[in-house]
């Protein structure tokens, strides 16, 4: 997913800032007190010359695209099957088979993890070093839990806290 992203923004800025172009829809899309659309606005008024082709030069290098975070239903997971009837084991249930492609892929984004508690998901989590800060402290794949009370919140969270030392520190729940 990150490889066809990649492509289409850099076919995007290869565009001309022409009125109706998808280049220019995107700026337009931007809001209007976000830097690039004001510099967007700013680079609109100028005649075509060459202070002009350095604005949209400037534009098209600070021009990026967005995270691609991915969402997995916790409680949804199903076990799976080959063909023959054989149970294809416990790490290719939809949602850790899910995770692992998430967890082995070159995205600096989060996994949403919805729809309830799974324990041998959240396990599986301590499998993969992107999930938690490198020695500078930077964590690669953020955790955001999708809970519909504090409750559900504070359990979700703590049993996490628990896993590899994962980056709670600061947290109350550390303390909890």
């Amino acid at each position: 997913m990150k490889r066809v992203v990649d492509r289409q923004l850099e076919q995007l800025k290869a565009q001309d800032f022409d009125p109706g172009s998808e280049l220019s829809y995107y700026f337009s899309l931007l809001p209007e007190r976000s830097r690039l659309r004001q510099g967007y606005d700013l680079m609109m008024e100028f005649p075509d010359n060459y202070q002009k082709k350095i604005f949209q030069d400037r534009l098209r290098k600070e021009m990026t695209s967005g995270a691609i975070d991915v969402n997995i239903m916790s409680k949804v997971d199903k076990l799976n099957f080959a063909k023959t009837g054989e149970f294809m084991g416990q790490q290719n249930t939809d949602a850790l088979a899910a995770l692992r492609g998430f967890a082995k892929s070159d995205l600096r984004s989060s996994v949403i993890l919805s729809a309830g508690l799974n324990p041998r998901l959240y396990s599986y989590i301590e499998c993969f070093d992107d999930f938690f800060p490198d020695e500078n402290g930077v964590t690669k794949k953020r955790i955001i839990l999708k809970v519909s009370d504090f409750r559900s919140a504070f359990i979700q969270a703590k049993f996490l806290a628990k896993k590899k030392g994962y980056g709670f520190r600061n947290s109350a729940l550390s303390r909890a």
